[in-house]
């Protein structure tokens, strides 16, 4: 157990995702738009200088490669407020299948459900403080207001783009989109 402590991490901080299948992942360009289907936190829209950059709602904190852990607040200092433990089910989706194939059998692969996931950023810490993370701790997430978010697939960064509000919706204008 002592290994824990030196084993480096991070927790990814997400605040919505979306699915898209493989072909609409393959034309992302820049000045795109991708809206969001899961939002957890929201960008505050009339920000004063007590919440300038600030968020409401919970963002989601995952481990790589894991489901969401924890959920927690982001204040504009920069600081994470660790609130909740996520249920194990509580995040999971169950998507109904379409069994009808397309005539062209190829086209099977650009039909594959791609979840793209929105990080606001990472924190670094090793594995004992990962485990130990529990409601009331905070964090400090590096991040400045008007910085740019992550847009993955998995752990692949496929985009980095700004929060925009599009008839209601949150969504993210790409500005930068990474070779596929």
């Amino acid at each position: 157990m002592e290994m824990l402590g030196v084993i480096p991490t991070s927790l990814h901080v997400t605040l919505g995702s979306t699915t898209l299948t493989a072909a609409q992942c393959t034309g992302l360009e820049p000045g795109g738009v991708i809206v969001l289907d899961d939002v957890w936190a929201r960008p505050i829209s009339t920000p004063t200088p007590s919440t300038e950059g600030g968020f409401s709602g919970s963002f989601r904190l995952r481990l790589p490669k894991g489901a969401p852990r924890w959920t927690a607040s982001l204040h504009s200092d920069g600081t994470l407020h660790v609130e909740d433990v996520v249920d194990e089910g509580e995040d999971t989706m169950v998507d109904q299948v379409d069994e009808s194939l397309p005539a062209n059998p190829g086209e099977l692969l650009d039909e594959i459900p791609t979840e793209l996931s929105v990080e606001v950023g990472r924190v670094a810490l090793t594995a004992r403080e990962a485990t130990m993370l529990s409601p009331g701790q905070t964090l400090r997430l590096k991040r400045r207001p008007g910085d740019l978010v992550e847009v993955r697939v998995g752990p692949k960064l496929v985009a980095r783009g700004e929060l925009v509000h599009i008839e209601g919706e949150l969504g993210v204008l790409l500005r930068e989109v990474f070779s596929r």
